[in-house]
């Protein structure tokens, strides 16, 4: 196990790593939450200085998870939503994607979604008026990507 603190002693992340396997395993921030994002930067760095992998589905932070998927791939990740309808927004070879954390949707599909929910072409389930919440509910992905949309998997990114 390997923790980091601060000048006060006080413990911020703790990570388990397995020299054998040459891979993290696991990581808890303070009272065994998610790691904060301002500590992400510190396990990135680790898993590249040991040459481990870092294992994320072991993770508790999403965001975690996609800056170690995506590293190297994408820019300008960002978080938004709430606790429980987490997502978030990258560029990667000068396209803007949107994604929960699991796959990825290429924004002119979500553009190209609006349209056809405006001229009344498809209608949505339990998405209100976020079409990026709804594209990623469970109950529309089977029609949406017969109309379409794309859902890459994170890892074939």
């Amino acid at each position: 196990m390997i923790a980091l603190f601060d000048m006060q002693n006080k413990p911020h992340v703790v990570v388990t790593y397995s020299p054998n396997e040459k891979r993290i395993s696991g990581d808890e921030g303070i009272a065994s939450t998610g790691v904060k994002s301002q500590y992400h930067k510190y396990i990135l760095d680790l898993s590249k200085t040991l040459d481990a992998r870092f294992d994320t589905e072991k993770t508790k932070s999403t965001l975690l998870k996609m800056k170690y998927m995506l590293r190297n791939k994408a820019t300008h990740l960002r978080e938004f939503g709430d606790l429980y309808n987490k997502r978030f927004s990258f560029k990667m070879q000068g396209k803007q994607f949107y994604s929960d954390g699991h796959v990825a949707v290429p924004k002119e599909d979500l553009e190209r979604l609006k349209v056809a929910i405006k001229q009344g072409q498809i209608q949505l389930r339990n998405n209100g008026s976020d079409v990026i919440r709804g594209v990623f509910n469970h109950y529309n992905q089977s029609m949406l990507a017969d109309f379409g949309v794309r859902y890459i998997p994170l890892s074939h990114i």
